[in-house]
């Protein structure tokens, strides 16, 4: 059973109608927490579980909250924010959990197919980075994986939002 709620462990509180989150989300808050915070899960031991979708949300709001040009879910990708002055592009794949080590082969597998698909995004948008950083966001990692950044989601949030 999954029940919606706050990160916060006083999770009783946040009882806010999916209605109600729908509106919150539309006037775009500035703290991408809070939006996370309203649109957790909750598993049966009370531990905080994101969806895949809120998770590339939050990435996509932290990127518009720096001024990036972002692309949400499109042509494959995830996440891809482009730095409005083209020096630099972040092609981010997003995982609502921690990957062992099959699971991670896959993802870096996707995230590399998607870095064509990015490319060809990129070049029917007229946007020219200097340079694509691949980044790969999950709850935690088997091994490191080469050319590739790796960080959870709550790192890599305070890494952008900074």
């Amino acid at each position: 059973m999954i029940i919606r709620g706050c990160f916060s462990s006083d999770y009783n509180n946040c009882n806010d109608d999916v209605d109600d989150i729908s509106k919150k989300r539309a006037n775009k808050p500035k703290d991408t927490l809070a939006v996370a915070c309203k649109l957790a899960l909750f598993n049966k031991s009370g531990r905080a579980v994101m969806s895949g979708a809120v998770l590339e949300d939050m990435v996509a709001e932290a990127f518009k909250n720096r001024g990036y040009i972002v692309f949400i879910r499109r042509n494959h990708c995830d996440v891809l924010a482009v730095k409005p002055d083209m020096s630099l592009a972040y092609l981010v794949e997003c995982k609502d959990y921690a990957l062992p080590r099959k699971q991670q082969v896959l993802a870096v597998r996707e995230l590399n197919r998607n870095y064509t698909h990015a490319l060809e995004l990129l070049i029917q948008k007229h946007l020219c980075p200097e340079r694509i950083l691949k980044v790969l966001v999950a709850r935690g990692f088997s091994y490191q994986a080469r050319g590739i950044l790796q960080y959870t989601p709550e790192t890599f949030i305070k890494h952008v939002s900074s």
